[in-house]
């Protein structure tokens, strides 16, 4: 079985209440994203990956601070709920630095 030559890097956080994104991601021999994926779970009713920052991720520098890349408009379409856990204002929130963090711990890790 042939194996890819570029490095492929998996990532999954989370908090107490239950989100966690899970990363992705191949990294060019030139220090770029090559493909990635990202998706995050408990912000909808199933998981939703983030398809426009997977598009906006690929071809960016793999470099420190990278996550600063993902925005609130990048999450626009998770719809997380109000529970005994969180507020859907908190998961919202949560996600975004969370997805950040995971992003930004790829390109440590790479």
């Amino acid at each position: 079985m042939a194996r890819s030559s570029l490095p492929l890097l998996g990532l999954m956080l989370g908090d107490c209440t239950g989100i966690g994104p899970e990363q992705c991601a191949r990294i060019l021999s030139d220090g770029r994203v090559a493909d990635a994926r990202v998706a995050v779970g408990a912000c909808s009713a199933v998981a939703q990956r983030l398809t426009r920052l997977e598009r906006e991720l690929k071809g960016q520098p793999v470099t420190a601070g990278v996550g600063s890349l993902v925005t609130a408009d990048h999450l626009k379409d998770l719809s997380p709920i109000d529970d005994v856990r969180a507020t859907a204002a908190y998961r919202r929130e949560s996600a975004l630095l969370l997805v950040q963090r995971a992003v930004d711990a790829c390109a440590r890790n790479s």
